[in-house]
């Protein structure tokens, strides 16, 4: 079966709840290892969904690309009382879910259900808590975790009961099952436990590892529309994260030249700051200039010289501190030339 047939094949398996290690002292393997095993495996498509946060999505995105994988955004919220992997189906529903995340950390009284934006539409939430599964079914598109063993056959039973349907999971930890000694080693270290001392809720199964499809299948032989939903759910979502990169203030000016506003901001400069130019500060001058300019720097530099330019107390520091075009706006006080600094590094 060649790429594009399983991208279409229904029974198609996606992991669509995975932990990479920035699922801080739970999870073991990077992004980047995830996407090879899963390149590996025969998948096109996987789901990144660390605890809580966003942290390795530029690193995993890249990766994917580089694996040829689709990649699926989302995270796993976690609260004392709750638990749901929520994926991105749009691109405003990565906004959304950015949004919940920074709730997440920010509201002392954060719950799920409180919180949820109504967003059928945008997000889709994988749970098996049946209260909360409830309480966001009007609000959000939901479907039931499934996972291998008993804790399954009672997810089954609540997908029946509120008649969701049920979406196959491993919860996955680790990219191979050699990794799971390195699992329990890490919440040994987090729960400041010896490993013949850490309790067995504190660690995850052996079996949470980044299973083939095949694999996967054995595990469900009385449900296989839990792992056909999988690949129906992965189809539904969002894939194309190309748009993702570092976007820098704008700065608020007319004049649609703000390299030639920065040189003239850096021209006042050197009368304020040397009186007169000479050729060692012309010359450290255009190797700055060309170099923020090629890296999309010149919005940057202005706004933050406005900013500092409103607090008089201020101390610029690491490398940008070795700027001649920070000493000239006035966001550093070292002069870069008189001590031999190199800008090269900033």
């Amino acid at each position: 079966m060649n790429r594009d047939d399983r991208s279409e094949n229904p029974e198609s398996f996606v992991h669509l709840h995975v932990h990479s290690h920035y699922s801080l002292m739970w999870g073991t393997s990077s992004p980047e290892i995830l996407c090879q095993a899963a390149a590996g495996s025969g998948c096109d498509s996987l789901a990144l969904t660390d605890t809580n946060g966003f942290y390795g999505l530029m690193h995993f995105l890249t990766a994917a690309r580089r694996h040829r994988i689709r990649p699926l955004v989302g995270a796993h919220l976690q609260t004392p009382t709750e638990s749901a992997v929520i994926l991105a189906r749009t691109v405003q529903g990565y906004e959304l879910l950015a949004e919940l995340i920074s709730s997440r950390h920010l509201r002392e009284d954060f719950s799920l259900a409180r919180y949820f934006p109504e967003a059928q539409e945008h997000l889709a939430v994988l749970s098996d808590n049946p209260e909360l599964l409830k309480a966001l079914r009007s609000r959000a598109q939901c479907w039931v975790e499934v996972t291998p063993g008993p804790a399954g056959r009672r997810a089954l039973q609540t997908a029946r009961s509120l008649q969701l349907p049920p979406v196959a999971s491993n919860r996955v930890y680790f990219a191979h099952p050699e990794d799971h000694p390195l699992h329990r080693l890490l919440r040994a270290i987090d729960c400041n436990r010896t490993l013949s001392t850490l309790p067995a809720q504190e660690v995850v199964d052996p079996e949470r590892w980044l299973q083939p499809p095949a694999q996967m299948a054995d595990h469900f032989p009385g449900c296989p529309e839990a792992l056909a939903n999988t690949g129906k759910l992965a189809r539904q979502c969002h894939t194309e994260w190309d748009h993702f990169r570092t976007v820098f203030p704008h700065y608020a000016d007319r004049r649609e030249d703000h390299c030639a506003l920065l040189l003239q901001r850096c021209r006042e400069g050197i009368r304020w700051r040397y009186g007169a130019s000479n050729g060692a500060i012309e010359s450290r001058l255009s190797e700055e200039l060309e170099l923020i300019q090629a890296k999309g720097y010149v919005d940057y530099f202005l706004v933050v010289a406005d900013i500092v330019r409103r607090r008089p107390i201020h101390c610029g520091r690491g490398s940008g501190a070795a700027s001649l075009v920070s000493y000239l706006l006035g966001i550093t006080h070292v002069d870069p030339i008189r001590h031999r600094l190199f800008f090269g590094r900033f």
